[in-house]
């Protein structure tokens, strides 16, 4: 029997038993998290996901699968007042084992200020720290921004970063200034080397419209001994929230040592009722935007989604995406070894997802 099958199936089983004891606490907690004293918290989310593509003429192809499982606990330790340890942990169908999404020392300085010191969450566009919980999204699918093959978002920094509370032409504003010896992607092994980077976000005169400017520059290696390469990477974001719609969009460029990359998204979500919210969003994706409107570099998709929460804690998602083009479908393939070339120019893909959030 293929070794690398069993491994496999014993990873799937692994997660599934620890997604189904992490809903079984969302379950047994309700909507709160699990308060373990007076100063010691735990929080958990997770979500199985299936998965249908018709990327490829064979079936599933370009790095989608047929499901993943995704499961995250979060401990938190005041320490003090003002001192406080978060330690988040997650396992995957992507991980070879249990791997450590957080680990933070969080010191407030004053009322406005606060320093935030070890694996910190990439302060990069809207939903960058929110990426791993499902329930607070409308899709079960993120954007392509924060896509992992396409890397321009990662997921963590190692290093420090300050947040400041202040104003801006009289308008409230905070910004995040951020410093690190290492960029930690989403399931790829961390990319060693020094980033400096920043966030400004700002409450404008509109009712309900925000604005945010990110962006970072670094020197990483890809591989342990390879040399370092230049990354860097700017997003321009906007939240609106008139009534009971929230109307969002973010357009970011970057390059990723000789590759130039692009992506948009504009997205509307409302409820329909007081448990069913429903969901539209365009984006475009461009690897190499040197080279656009070709099919392995250039990809749009529409996606269509409906959310549930059937309970406080339990929610179902069902979404339909059409796509035009394969770009990032094209860089998984490259990624795991494969040459892509069968990938269709036009495909659509559906996503039945249930999550679970305490």
């Amino acid at each position: 029997m293929d070794r690398g099958g069993v491994e496999q199936r014993v990873r799937w089983r692994a997660g599934r038993m620890a997604w189904m004891l992490g809903l079984g606490l969302a379950v047994s907690s309700g909507a709160s998290a699990l308060e373990l004293g007076e100063r010691l918290s735990l929080h958990g989310y997770g979500n199985l996901t299936a998965v249908r593509s018709g990327v490829a003429p064979g079936g599933q192809g370009g790095g989608e699968q047929d499901s993943h499982y995704d499961v995250s606990l979060l401990g938190t330790w005041r320490l003090t007042d003002r001192d406080k340890l978060w330690l988040q942990v997650a396992v995957n169908r992507e991980l070879a084992g249990p791997r450590v999404d957080w680990a933070m020392f969080d010191r407030q300085l004053d009322a406005r200020t606060s320093l935030h010191l070890g694996q910190v969450r990439l302060p990069f566009g809207l939903d960058n720290e929110l990426r791993d919980i499902e329930a607070l999204r409308p899709t079960a699918s993120r954007p392509f921004l924060y896509d992992e093959d396409l890397g321009l978002a990662d997921e963590a920094v190692r290093g420090v970063a300050v947040e400041h509370e202040t104003t801006l032409a009289g308008r409230p504003a905070t910004w995040t200034a951020f410093a690190g010896l290492a960029l930690v992607p989403d399931v790829d092994a961390p990319l060693p080397g020094p980033v400096l980077g920043g966030r400004l976000r700002v409450e404008t005169a509109v009712p309900g419209l925000s604005l945010s400017l990110s962006g970072y520059r670094a020197r990483v290696a890809p591989e342990a001994g390879e040399p370092r390469s230049g990354k860097h990477a700017w997003a321009l974001s906007a939240r609106w929230q008139p009534a009971r719609w929230t109307l969002q969009t973010e357009w970011a460029r970057g390059r990723i040592d000789e590759r130039a990359l692009q992506t948009f998204h504009l997205s509307a979500a409302h409820p329909l009722s007081d448990t069913v919210e429903a969901a539209l969003r365009v984006e475009r994706v461009q690897s190499d935007r040197t080279q656009s409107r070709q099919d392995g570099n250039d990809q749009r998709r529409l996606v269509l989604g409906v959310a549930w929460a059937v309970t406080p804690v339990v929610g179902v998602r069902l979404e339909w995406q059409r796509h035009r083009g394969h770009a990032l479908p094209l860089l998984a393939a490259q990624e795991h070894g494969g040459g892509g070339g069968h990938l269709r120019a036009r495909w659509s893909s559906a996503v039945l997802s249930l999550n679970a959030v305490f």
